[in-house]
């Protein structure tokens, strides 16, 4: 193997959480490529960084059992990625030693809810990525016992309202993504008790006003996804009572114009897709109080022409989003025209 062991160091010790260097290469001798991970998102950079926002991070290309179990904890915060690997429960096992793993990705491997039971020795785990995997509610009762977790995806994973009753003991979780599941309204009321909440998705035509009434208690809540629910403007009164929104997505749910009253009071709400709703405009008034709004999408929207000319209005926005929206060559420069800092 190449002896790059002083390029390593060097990135190891500009990183924000410093891993040793012989920690580093004793990873990468073992297979495993080293660069960081955004947790927000879990991706894998095969370049380190000196972000403050990113985790030193390993990722290995393929599953050898028995490899892990073998290498060192790096004795600081860093992640995992075994996406798409053929990681199996057993698998699991082999990071009970790893004690500073902060964030970990499971997503597309062969995890079941056996090896979820394994993750329980990872105490100071914070951000778990599962999604397309096989577990199911049962190993939602396993993963609610780590309490130090703060993110959870859950995209494509085959969990029902009992899992959420399981996960309803996680007061610390801060990020839960639940899309693609067998969610509905019940299970939502679950969540009502996860009052650190900042982050929420959810879909699916289970989900509706009933649904979002429950969440009303989480006043932390700043991003909230709902697209291609059954959400109609009775349920924007719930969410309109949400004051710290930041970010708000329902594209695809019944909505009208006459529903965007009720988000008159969010005064930090910044990003908003009403993509493929049934707004046409004339409750784009109600839109224009939104004194921080910088980003606002309207794709395949039958907006009127006095709808455009409302969207004039809206002069902080920096992105408009009209894809699939028709108008007039004259409406559109005219539109560019009122809104010269906004990309469309």
């Amino acid at each position: 193997m190449k002896d790059d062991s002083a390029q390593t160091t060097q990135t190891v010790n500009h990183s924000p959480y410093p891993l040793r260097a012989e920690v580093v290469q004793a990873w990468q001798e073992a297979g495993a490529r080293f660069g960081s991970m955004q947790p927000h998102l879990l991706v894998f950079h095969s370049e380190p960084t000196e972000s403050a926002d990113r985790l030193p991070a390993f990722d290995f290309s393929e599953w050898k059992p028995g490899v892990v179990s073998k290498l060192p904890d790096p004795g600081a915060p860093f992640a995992l990625d075994l996406d798409n690997l053929d990681a199996t429960d057993a698998a699991m096992r082999e990071l009970a030693g790893l004690t500073s793993l902060r964030a970990l990705r499971l997503s597309d491997t062969k995890i079941t809810d056996a090896g979820l039971k394994e993750l329980m020795a990872l105490k100071n785990l914070q951000i778990l990525r599962l999604d397309d995997t096989a577990a199911t509610d049962v190993g939602m009762k396993h993963i609610a016992r780590l309490k130090n977790l703060q993110s959870l995806f859950l995209i494509r994973v085959k969990i029902t309202d009992k899992g959420l009753e399981e996960l309803a003991s996680m007061k610390n979780l801060r990020k839960l993504d639940a899309r693609f599941t067998r969610v509905t309204d019940a299970g939502i009321k679950h969540l009502a008790g996860m009052t650190n909440l900042r982050e929420l998705a959810l879909n699916g035509r289970d989900v509706t006003d009933a649904g979002v009434q429950a969440l009303v208690g989480l006043q932390f809540l700043e991003f909230l996804f709902l697209d291609d629910t059954l959400v109609t403007d009775q349920g924007l009164k719930a969410i309109g009572k949400l004051k710290g929104l930041e970010s708000l997505f329902l594209a695809g749910s019944p909505l009208t114009d006459a529903g965007l009253r009720e988000l008159n009071d969010l005064p930090h709400l910044r990003s908003l897709n009403l993509s493929r709703t049934k707004v046409i405009g004339d409750g784009f008034g109600h839109v224009a109080a939104l004194k921080r709004l910088e980003e606002l999408h309207l794709a395949r929207t039958n907006l009127t022409s006095e709808g455009l000319s409302e969207l004039d209005k809206l002069k902080k926005l920096r992105r408009l989003n009209l894809i699939g929206v028709e108008m007039t060559k004259a409406e559109s420069e005219r539109l560019r025209k009122a809104l010269p800092d906004c990309e469309f």
